[in-house]
Formats: structure tokens, sequence, C-alpha cells
């Protein structure tokens, strides 16, 4: 059984985004997870290619993290 890895996180009051993987040296696979209020979504990267897995959800991690802090910003 893997466990879970925390890579990266960011969190405002209630809300939060947050960048996850499996401990599997193989086919590793990656979450992005964010709450905003009532809205809760997350994201799975689970191809068989791991390192791909990485680079798309590390993209979309910091895609989500701009919109998350520029819409607070702006608010």
């Amino acid at each position: 059984m893997s466990r879970i890895k925390v890579i990266d996180r960011l969190d405002n009051d209630n809300d939060f985004i947050e960048l996850t993987h499996n401990s599997s040296e193989d086919h590793r696979v990656y979450r992005v997870e964010i709450k905003t209020g009532e809205a809760h979504w997350d994201e799975w990267f689970t191809t068989l290619d791991g390192e791909l897995n990485g680079r798309l959800a590390r993209d979309k991690f910091a895609e989500l993290k701009e919109e998350f802090f520029t819409r607070k910003v702006m608010a």
C-alpha cells in the first residue's frame, strides 16, 4: 500500500489548493485538489508514465494556484 505525500499546499482561511502523489516509484499517480467556499474539485493524473503525470499535475497546480491567488487578491 502506498502512502500519500503532499508536495505543495497553499491555504487561506478555509480554502486550499494541494498537490499530492502516492509514494510508488513505478506508475506514480498525482492529484491536484482545490476547495474554495462550498466548491470542492480534484483531478487525478493516472497514466502509466509517472513522469508525465508529474508534469501534467504540476502544470495544473501552477495554473490553479495563479487563479486561486489572483481571485483572492482581487476580491
